[in-house]
């Protein structure tokens, strides 16, 4: 499990606030958001993908962006609760920057990430989207959940959304 480092960890009641995929309007922002192309997106770790964590570890992510995005990151813990971890209480919904391996948090960020039980496979999801997420969007987490064949989740639109996701393992 992360934890924050206000010693805050974030409740399944607020994922689940903040869970479903409709959007706020089909057009694109004028904040330099296009919807012209896929939105590309890529997550991982400091260390990389499918790597080991030990308790008390800090977790850096890297996100890749292929063009300007509103994100949202959901923790999937080794018990399978999903929890909510961006935005967050300390940081609201804004446009990331397209670029690469861009760090999350960031140094300017007021939270970090440490690992803490319960241990095991653990995972971070990626969703982001040229539109802003409404609160509709967060409506029913559980189709969130996606198949194990690594496909999107159900309700991410391939045309203004992009989907990744990062798997870790966390140990005592």
């Amino acid at each position: 499990m992360f934890t924050l480092n206000r010693r805050f960890t974030l409740s399944l009641l607020q994922l689940c606030y903040w869970a479903a995929l409709f959007l706020a309007s089909d057009s694109a922002m004028g904040d330099g958001l296009t919807k012209d192309k896929k939105l590309e997106v890529g997550i991982t770790t400091h260390l990389g993908d499918k790597q080991q964590f030990q308790q008390g570890d800090r977790l850096t992510l890297l996100i890749t962006l292929s063009d300007n995005a509103y994100l949202v990151l959901i923790y999937k813990d080794a018990t399978n609760k999903l929890e909510q971890i961006y935005p967050n209480r300390w940081s609201a919904q804004t446009v990331f920057p397209a670029g690469y391996f861009q760090p999350f948090p960031s140094t300017t960020n007021p939270f970090e990430f440490i690992v803490s039980e319960p241990y095991g496979q653990e995972e971070v999801w990626l969703v982001a989207s040229r539109k802003p997420f409404s609160e509709l969007f967060f409506k029913d987490i559980k189709k969130l959940h996606h198949s194990s064949d690594g496909s999107d989740p159900p309700l991410i639109n391939q045309n203004t959304m992009g989907f990744s996701r990062v798997t870790i393992e966390t140990y005592p």
